[in-house]
């Protein structure tokens, strides 16, 4: 995946999602910054090295401080995420991984998405969502990189790239009921372009009631 991104033909609006039921759309806009991966197919991928990721550890482009700081020190202290934390990724994300009963907890068993991993740094683009490490201090907790449609950044390299920093024990250690698994699923849902409900952003600024 070296030198490779996400191209904006992956990314498209929100609203093509389709209809929503007017007596809850309102709860469900305030989730939604706006833009969405584009069609059901949805990869993720566990990088061994950062030379799979297109920006630089000396990367100079413009941004906030948080920007620059996903382009530089925690790229450059990359490190592979854990076999715990794939086990983990992979429960959240796919309906096929763990007991039946655990099918309806996955992003694949409440959704109509199709989610696979996508296990060859050899293909022609990237994965949706990227998972991993980092050891620099700077990121004291974690964080997607940016969202789909390049929202925080003014590039599409970095969308759906989710960093866990060294601060926190459980990070390297994901199980149910703990916080690295709580932050985990947090992360995951920003990578597939869901904010906070809170935030004054997105397609409709805050959710009611919150």
């Amino acid at each position: 995946m070296s030198g490779t991104f996400h191209p904006v033909e992956r990314v498209r609006p929100m609203d093509e999602v389709g209809p929503y039921d007017d007596t809850v759309k309102t709860f469900l806009n305030g989730l939604l910054w706006g833009t969405r991966w584009a069609g059901s197919e949805i990869t993720y991928a566990f990088p061994d090295s950062r030379s799979e990721y297109a920006y630089t550890p000396d990367d100079t482009s413009s941004g906030t401080d948080r920007v620059k700081v996903a382009h530089r020190k925690v790229l450059r202290e990359f490190e592979p995420i854990t076999a715990q934390q794939q086990t983990a990724v992979a429960f959240a994300l796919e309906a096929d991984v763990g007991p039946t009963a655990s099918a309806a907890f996955a992003v694949e068993g409440f959704t109509r998405l199709n989610v696979s991993e996508q296990t060859s740094s050899g293909d022609e683009q990237p994965a949706h969502l990227r998972f991993a490490n980092t050891g620099s201090e700077k990121l004291g907790t974690a964080m997607v990189a940016d969202f789909p449609g390049g929202l925080l950044t003014p590039t599409a390299e970095d969308d759906g790239d989710i960093w866990f920093g060294p601060n926190y024990d459980s990070y390297r250690e994901p199980e149910a009921g703990n916080f690295g698994w709580a932050t985990l699923l947090h992360e995951t849902g920003h990578g597939l372009g869901l904010k906070h409900p809170h935030d004054k952003a997105g397609w409709i600024e805050v959710a009611r009631f919150v």
